[in-house]
């Protein structure tokens, strides 16, 4: 038995395998692409290299708090608290200049804002997004949030280092 394998823009595809009751080969990949990204446990945050927000999905706005209709077409700003935007957007700048993040697919946490103004922290990951010729599109950025972890930690961390 042969095994036809197709690969589309490093995703791997088994035609053989069913998805609700059709062949993946039969399923537009990028249907697929966009049914994961909506639905996916992680917010998923996509920025052009003007750092407006083009893809923002459900997990984002249920950690986050604005709806797509709110976030979309919007600077990052919104999500960034005032206290962070310079760095932010220096690490943003160079990051879409050089082609990669300074830390490339690892996750970073860090301190983000919800509509609603409270602080929170976040578990990200970025990556820069580029198109078949190469060419720098926008920054990626997927993540969840993790401050009851966060702030567990930091606690045991100020127990510790006083007995």
């Amino acid at each position: 038995m042969v095994t036809l394998v197709i690969v589309l823009r490093g995703v791997t595809i088994l035609p053989e395998r069913k998805l609700s009751g059709m062949k993946l080969n039969q399923f537009d990949a990028q249907g697929l692409y966009k049914l994961a990204i909506e639905q996916g446990a992680d917010a998923v945050i996509f920025a052009d290299i003007e750092g407006i927000i083009q893809i923002w999905n459900a997990s984002a706005q249920a950690m986050f708090g604005f709806p797509s209709t709110e976030a979309l077409g919007k600077s990052l700003n919104i999500i960034i608290p005032e206290d962070l935007r310079a760095a932010h957007w220096d690490a943003f700048g160079a990051a879409i200049k050089a082609g990669r993040t300074k830390h490339d697919r690892s996750a970073l946490t860090t301190r983000s804002m919800t509509k609603d103004g409270k602080k929170i922290y976040v578990s990200l990951s970025f990556s820069i997004i580029r198109n078949d010729q190469g060419e720098v599109l926008g920054a990626l950025a997927t993540g969840r949030e993790v401050t009851a972890q966060y702030l567990a930690e930091k606690n045991e961390d100020r127990v510790n280092s006083s007995t």
